[in-house]
């Protein structure tokens, strides 16, 4: 019984999964990563901020943070009411988790409700994050223990999905959003 239970430990850590142990995310001050579609260049680099990190991609900023479950961004949920803005607060949401494991799935979800110049306001939020074990990719240079995140937000009535790719000890290597595809150009680690 225990050389059964040995090789099946054996097979799961060899098998896709033996990448658990490996940065998809280096979250440093000083990283920086340039992507392309092929015409157009955008970079992307982390900024310190104390124990949060501001991560740029494309012009937009994230404040992001990195534990043992995974890499997690601050958002504030709000949105615009009889031409007020109306704030429900600052939430912690699942970027990235941490170990990757092929087949994963992390879902959330939130209904938020505010009163607001004597009316209810609502807020939806529901997110669906699958990550695919799918080993070697091929851009300009060859990653491979490679993964794809499948992310889906809804944010009230804004939705954005994207397939991500990362390699280990890079990052994100590889997004795909409304029909566009970037892809890493060069990257500077530190």
């Amino acid at each position: 019984m225990k050389l059964v239970l040995t090789f099946i430990t054996l097979v799961f850590l060899l098998g896709c999964n033996n990448y658990i142990y490996r940065d998809y995310f280096p979250l440093e001050a000083g990283n920086r990563w340039v992507y392309t579609d092929g015409e157009v260049e955008f970079p992307s680099y982390v900024e310190d901020y104390d124990t949060i990190f501001n991560y740029v991609l494309g012009g937009n900023s994230f404040f992001l943070f990195k534990n043992f479950q995974g890499v997690f961004f601050l958002k504030e949920f709000a949105k615009t009411y009889n031409g007020e803005k109306v704030s429900f607060g600052l939430y912690k949401l699942l970027y990235l988790p941490n170990p990757l494991i092929d087949g994963d799935e992390y879902n959330e979800e939130k209904r938020l409700k505010k009163y607001f110049l004597g009316d209810t306001v609502y807020f939806g939020y529901k997110s669906s994050i699958k990550v695919k074990c799918v080993g070697k990719i091929s851009l300009e240079k060859s990653f491979s223990a490679c993964y794809l995140v499948q992310r889906e937000f809804i944010f009230d009535k804004d939705t954005l999905i994207t397939n991500e790719f990362y390699a280990p000890d890079i990052g994100l290597i590889k997004i795909e959003k409304d029909g566009k595809m970037w892809v890493l150009k060069e990257w500077h680690l530190y």
